[in-house]
């Protein structure tokens, strides 16, 4: 980087730092994510918890005015005169919005410092919570950057970044208003911030969420530099327009591939998303193959993505040899229907709202366990918070004849 970019670069980050708005946004920022978490989650009440999870899951919702804020342009449009690419302007844009955002998630340091006098706060899932807000941080300003580059107004921008961060933040809760099938709500699924936010808001780093974010990142940038480019006056030739077709191609089978070499780090104190060695030293026991089939309406991933980290467990169990795992959904196997009758499985009533009414559908979310001819159940599972025990229990019943009486 030569001398004219370094002295640009620290002039960006100069301006952004002495900016008012980044004054006041991380007052606001500071001030709604603690007192949503000590105050509107009952943190002095009779059922406070020292659990982050709800402290850093807001941070995405409050996230979509002050990121907006923090990239309102000042002073014109006067960079675009200087002799730089479109390319390193943008570069220079979003790292003075992204150092911004980052230096106002320092004072939250303080949350997890605070709630630790009051009981034992998860440092793993604190860790892993803050790196993806990092991740998350630069795809959303990346986001906005785009709608600040595209758009000359700044009111405009800012109305169009924050509808679309605010969308991209609650798209996967499409299912609860209204019937959608499953094939497009996998596709808002992996189109959402939060969704993807979740696992690290209880202490799993997972491949796939920060592939997603760096993904998400890299694209918006790629059409800034685009649009910056186009509004220079470059005109690109056919070639030029498949490379960057051919490269739009690629970021998608990427994305929807990105499962098939995923890994997942169980950053909890307790590890409690981790089969434990008890669970392991049972399953090596098994003489013959154990079979664990999960049964979960498709509607269930939407309203309770703790059910996806139910899979993830299972499909942890499978790693060894003697362990097979599949999902099955009943909604769409109707085969289904006649083994959950088989197995005595009925099905359970959950509440949703929306087109102002309340509705209560039935869904299942039971898994199968079977082992030499013999079988064991858990009717109704959402969570991994019991998960690990209720399938040890059963795992031991069916390899060692020892049952549990007390639960």
């Amino acid at each position: 980087m030569n001398k004219a970019k370094r002295s640009f670069l620290k002039q960006r980050l100069y301006l952004s730092f002495t900016s008012p708005v980044f004054y006041v946004a991380a007052v606001i920022f500071t001030v709604f994510c603690a007192f949503q978490f000590f105050f509107m989650q009952n943190f002095f009440g009779g059922n406070g918890t020292t659990d982050l999870h709800y402290f850093f899951s807001a941070i995405p919702y409050i996230s979509i005015l002050i990121i907006p804020a923090l990239c309102i342009r000042t002073g014109g449009s006067w960079e675009d005169t200087l002799p730089f690419t479109s390319a390193f302007s943008t570069i220079a844009y979003w790292t003075g919005v992204f150092a911004q955002f980052c230096a106002m998630l320092l004072p939250l340091a303080a949350v997890p410092l605070c709630a630790n006098l009051f009981g034992d706060v998860d440092a793993g899932a604190a860790a892993a919570s803050f790196l993806l807000v990092i991740l998350y941080a630069a795809a959303a300003v990346s986001c906005a950057v785009f709608f600040f580059s595209a758009i000359p107004s700044n009111t405009l921008a800012f109305v169009f970044s924050a509808l679309v961060l605010a969308v991209t933040n609650s798209i996967h809760l499409a299912s609860r208003f209204a019937a959608t099938s499953s094939v497009l709500m996998r596709f808002v699924q992996a189109a959402s911030f939060s969704w993807h936010f979740d696992r690290a808001a209880k202490g799993i780093l997972d491949s796939r969420d920060i592939f997603y974010f760096i993904a998400a990142a890299l694209l918006f940038f790629l059409l800034t530099v685009l649009v910056r480019e186009k509004r220079a006056g470059k005109t690109y030739s056919k070639q030029e327009r498949t490379q960057i077709f051919l490269a739009a191609l690629i970021f998608v089978f990427a994305s929807l591939n990105s499962g098939a070499y995923s890994f997942r780090l169980d950053l909890t104190a307790s590890q409690k998303f981790t089969a434990s060695p008890y669970t392991k030293k049972l399953l090596s026991a098994a003489e013959s193959s154990v079979r664990i089939t999960y049964y979960r309406s498709s509607v269930l991933s939407s309203l309770y993505p703790q059910t996806r980290d139910v899979y993830d467990f299972l499909t942890e169990l499978a790693a060894d040899k003697n362990v097979s795992v599949c999902a099955v959904s009943p909604d769409k196997d109707s085969s289904s229907a006649a083994a959950l009758e088989y197995y005595g499985i009925a099905s359970q009533q959950i509440q949703t709202a929306g087109n102002n009414r309340t509705e209560f559908i039935n869904v299942y979310s039971a898994i199968v366990i079977e082992y030499e001819g013999a079988w064991e159940i858990i009717p109704f599972i959402l969570s991994c918070d019991t998960l690990e025990y209720d399938i040890a229990g059963r795992l031991e019943h069916l390899i060692t004849g020892k049952k549990r009486y007390v639960t």
